[in-house]
């Protein structure tokens, strides 16, 4: 039998801000956009991403190619950054100059140069998206979390979790309020990026145990480093499905 979303009118949360997270492939932009169809009052962003420079900031992370990493570091050394973002941004970029090539380049290698440019987006995103979309009594929902950090790079790059969490801690000028997590098992996961048309960017070509150890990951933070409540929904059922389990939970923080 298919199950529908629950049809409700329009409704808006209290002044507060949460993420939606998971490892690639559970679906949490479907879910994420059912959700925003419902709601009112809010600003929602992606990680890594949500202002201009975070963007460009994205394009480095997730590009394909060297070539165009490079570009778009170029790109990022002429943008209005705050000073925290612009010492992320260049050491992110010493790394990528001294590997060669990221694509030939060690885990940790790659990791590291990751967690910096993260770090960097989401330096942007809090100070300039998070924190004045809350003092105007807006609720902010975000795409991600410091939680992709210490799943990816922490755990499945392999740099541990006190040296990502040590990176990531200077940007995180707010921490939600809590965070809906969207757990699956990675064979699942696997199977629905592999059926992907529309994206398929650096982090979803990755192999299996890549996929595996972020899970792991995701988990293992949750359990023993998170600093905020977090909702876990297994997010083995159909979209919508999995809507309404994130609608049960948002139902405690309607205005």
């Amino acid at each position: 039998m298919t199950q529908h979303i629950t049809r409700i009118k329009q409704f808006e949360l209290r002044n507060i801000y949460f993420n939606i997270t998971g490892a690639d492939g559970v679906g949490k932009d479907s879910v994420l956009k059912n959700i925003l169809e419902m709601l009112t009052g809010y600003k929602t962003f992606r990680e890594p991403g949500g202002t201009y420079e975070a963007e460009i900031i994205r394009k480095i992370i997730l590009c394909l190619s060297d070539f165009e990493r490079g570009s778009y570091f170029e790109m990022a050394q002429d943008l209005d950054i705050l000073p925290l973002t612009k010492d992320y941004l260049n050491k992110a970029f010493e790394i990528f100059k001294e590997s060669g090539s990221i694509d030939k380049a060690d885990d940790k290698t790659v990791g590291l140069m990751e967690a910096y440019l993260y770090a960097a987006s989401r330096n942007e995103t809090n100070n300039k998206l998070v924190n004045p979309s809350l003092k105007e009594g807006l609720t902010v929902i975000g795409s991600r979390s410091v939680a992709c950090s210490m799943a990816y790079q922490a755990n499945a790059r392999n740099l541990g979790y006190e040296q990502v969490w040590g990176i990531n801690k200077p940007a995180l000028t707010k921490i939600p309020d809590f965070e809906i997590y969207l757990d699956i098992p990675t064979e699942l996961a696997m199977q629905r990026l592999s059926g992907r048309t529309d994206k398929q960017d650096r982090l979803d070509n990755e192999s299996f145990d890549f996929h595996k150890k972020t899970r792991e990951g995701y988990l293992k933070f949750y359990e023993e480093y998170c600093p905020y409540p977090v909702y876990k929904i297994d997010a083995s059922s159909t979209i919508e499905e999995n809507t309404n389990k994130v609608l049960e939970v948002l139902e405690h923080y309607k205005k």
